[in-house]
């Protein structure tokens, strides 16, 4: 029924999620690239942390924990990864905004028309979810594969540090990551212009001075001041949410099926950013798949 409305909307020309005019994102490769780096960085030292913790409440050496005894105290484990990650996160933001002067709406996040923001996030988790789930019983049957995830064992010993995890923070760090920073930054790279080129690799405040004409005033890829250059189609090409969701979907590489779903998954993200431009929108998508899984993680391992 869903899709139906949908689609109705779409041959009467009535297409609610039109496409949202933005200026170029002010950050280059290098900060993408910096922000991926931080990311993974901040699981490893979440992982240290956490073993530490372990260590001091069994008193024992690190060397000592086991794979079953990290397990055991998850609370520990994942409580560390959710303190590293979220201060990643904020550091990351703090960058971002002061490094490269982004806004807000750069980075998808405004109060403004917060309400539709979300309401089109919870109509697209009905249109996205459903097909994606029955998508990821067929490849399961298919290749006859098992689903393989750390999550299927601390769920057992640590279930709220885990669904907070699962359900809060994965999905906000992630679709900033993905759909902001990556997907925002490959939509600027609609054209190679070579006498632009530092500005792709360094973002708009630190390409070299010499490359610029404007004052100091951010350019779009185009060498227009930003907020110049044309809007719709232009300002927004399809192929980086295909590119992507190529990148997220390797992320989740190992976990049985996962990454073949979730490509089809960012996919319905990318094409969702694209239009609003908002993150707030992906973020409810991606927490009500998470929320679903767990959910139905949980009752399948009889722990409610």
């Amino acid at each position: 029924m869903a899709w139906g409305s949908y689609l109705w909307l779409l041959i009467t020309g009535r297409n609610p999620l039109v496409l949202e005019d933005r200026s170029d994102v002010p950050w280059g490769l290098i900060d993408v690239v910096l922000l991926f780096a931080s990311m993974m960085a901040a699981k490893m030292v979440g992982q240290v942390v956490g073993m530490v913790m372990i260590a001091q409440r069994l008193e024992v050496p690190v060397s000592g924990i086991t794979a079953e005894l990290a397990y055991q105290n998850g609370d520990l484990l994942m409580g560390a990864n959710i303190v590293c990650s979220l201060l990643q996160l904020v550091l990351v933001l703090y960058w971002i905004r002061f490094w490269q002067n982004a806004t807000w709406v750069d980075l998808g996040m405004t109060w403004r028309g917060l309400r539709r923001q979300v309401c089109i996030g919870l109509v697209a988790s009905v249109l996205l979810i459903p097909p994606l789930l029955f998508l990821n019983m067929i490849i399961h049957w298919l290749l006859e594969v098992e689903y393989s995830h750390q999550v299927l064992i601390l769920v057992q010993y640590a279930a709220g540090w885990t669904a907070v995890s699962t359900i809060l923070v994965a999905p906000c760090l992630e679709e900033i990551h993905f759909r902001v920073f990556l997907q925002g930054w490959l939509e600027r790279v609609r054209s190679i212009d070579l006498g632009k080129k530092l500005q792709l690799i360094y973002g708009d405040r630190h390409a070299l001075s010499s490359s610029r004409s404007d004052g100091g005033r951010r350019l779009s890829i185009d060498g227009q001041p930003a907020g110049s250059e044309s809007r719709g189609e232009k300002a927004a090409p399809v192929w980086p949410m295909f590119l992507s969701a190529l990148v997220f979907a390797g992320m989740h590489w190992g976990q049985g099926a996962g990454p073949y779903t979730l490509f089809v998954f960012a996919i319905g993200l990318g094409y969702l950013y694209r239009q609003t431009h908002s993150v707030v929108a992906c973020v409810i998508v991606h927490l009500v798949l998470n929320l679903w899984s767990f959910v139905a993680l949980v009752s399948s391992l009889d722990l409610v």
